[in-house]
């Protein structure tokens, strides 16, 4: 199962009708999809989201096994974007 986060400057996303039974809406509905308000030109907000992505590898990690060595590259190339 995927997670996704989108992240924009606009306070709240609002979806046409047509989209709301697509794979968006649904994925919002059923909380796969997350919405997050944030000014991407703020470094300190990038290098937050970064932070909570990381955790959630980590917790990935501990729960599926075939990922294991994709999710251990992705937090190393996070802890070297973090440093």
């Amino acid at each position: 199962m995927f997670v996704v986060r989108i992240a924009d400057l606009i306070y709240s996303i609002d979806l046409e009708s047509y989209e709301e039974n697509r794979v968006l809406g649904e994925g919002l509905r059923s909380g796969r999809a997350h919405y997050v308000s944030t000014d991407l030109r703020r470094e300190a907000q990038i290098l937050g989201g970064l932070r909570l992505f990381r955790k959630s590898l980590i917790v990935a990690l501990k729960g599926v096994e075939q990922s294991k060595f994709v999710t251990m590259a992705c937090i190393q190339l996070l802890n070297e974007i973090l440093a």
